[in-house]
């Protein structure tokens, strides 16, 4: 698997999404202000909070991508079934979780139906990871616990 051209072609999107991604933070302003609907209501008219909400969902974003790079290299590149992934499965179930309150707290302030959908798809996609997670940690006990009885019975 670690030869085939698909998956190096993957793990590199998704790198270059991180890096691509870590640029557009200095533009978040201007592209906020481009796409905003409201074009009387530009990003430095929000107050404090709601623009350190816009970049920690920015960067959690950011750091969910750099870990899935992560996970796709190492589930690849070494065997699946180990603490190791079921590490980062878990940092990235609670990194959506995170994402999916910061967009209930905004909920609170500025409530539009689009929010509300984001907020619901973020807390159930953590919840398939944290399921996911649960999945690869029972299989990695379970291999060590037949490495521990092969072991003891030699």
């Amino acid at each position: 698997m670690k030869n085939n051209m698909v998956v190096k072609a993957i793990n590199i999107i998704l790198y270059l999404l991180f890096i691509g991604g870590a640029i557009v933070l200095f533009f978040i302003p201007e592209i906020f202000d481009y796409f905003e609907l409201d074009k009387h209501v530009f990003f430095d008219d929000h107050f404090v909070l709601y623009k350190m909400g816009v970049y920690c969902c920015y960067l959690f974003c950011l750091l969910i991508i750099f870990i899935l790079a992560r996970l796709f290299g190492a589930i690849y590149s070494e065997n699946p079934f180990s603490y190791k992934v079921v590490n980062y499965l878990n940092s990235i179930a609670i990194l959506f979780m995170i994402v999916s309150f910061i967009v209930i707290i905004k909920i609170t302030f500025i409530p539009t139906i689009i929010s509300a959908a984001i907020a619901m798809v973020t807390f159930i996609i953590s919840l398939c990871f944290f399921t996911i997670s649960g999945i690869f940690k029972n299989v990695v006990s379970q291999q060590q616990l037949e490495y521990v009885r092969e072991y003891d019975s030699n």
